[in-house]
């Protein structure tokens, strides 16, 4: 039954279930075929609240409705400037980390080539050794360390 409804029929009576309950049970069990009991949910999938809930708050409080509508525009707009300051920062970690991935590389780099020069103008095979061992970390090293905390990133979040 709607609102409009229980209004036209003089003898309806709205009751909720706990009222249902305080009834004793004789009684209960008497008028229970002319008993209806019914629940209405409402779901509100936007930020703002309907115009007819907002028409009951400007009635009880005026001036309450603009200041919901206003509170509402205020935190849509606060949380879309913390997602963009969120965005903005986790760029700026990941440029950084990739300008110190290419400089430690690098320099790994610099120092395989002048280990290996070593090795070659001495003859001797452990700089060369180490030279090449100090190439593949200093360029491996990296992918090798993201691609492991991204295996531990989606171990955590499963358990």
């Amino acid at each position: 039954m709607t609102g409009d409804e229980e209004d036209s029929n003089p003898l309806s009576l709205a009751l909720s279930e706990d009222d249902l309950e305080r009834i004793p049970k004789d009684i209960r069990d008497r008028i229970s075929g002319g008993v209806t009991v019914t629940r209405e949910m409402h779901m509100i999938s936007s930020p703002l609240l309907p115009p007819a809930i907002l028409e009951e708050y400007e009635k009880v409080v005026p001036g309450l409705s603009g200041k919901l509508v206003e509170w509402t525009e205020f935190e849509s707009s606060h949380r879309r400037e913390m997602e963009k300051a969120a965005f903005d920062e986790l760029r700026h970690l990941r440029s950084r980390g990739q300008l110190f991935g290419f400089l430690i590389s690098a320099f790994g780099l610099l120092v395989a080539t002048l280990l290996g020069y070593l090795a070659a103008t001495n003859s001797s095979s452990v700089a060369g050794w180490l030279g090449g061992l100090i190439a593949v970390v200093s360029v491996g090293g990296p992918f090798a360390a993201r691609a492991i905390a991204n295996r531990f990133g989606m171990k955590n979040s499963s358990d």
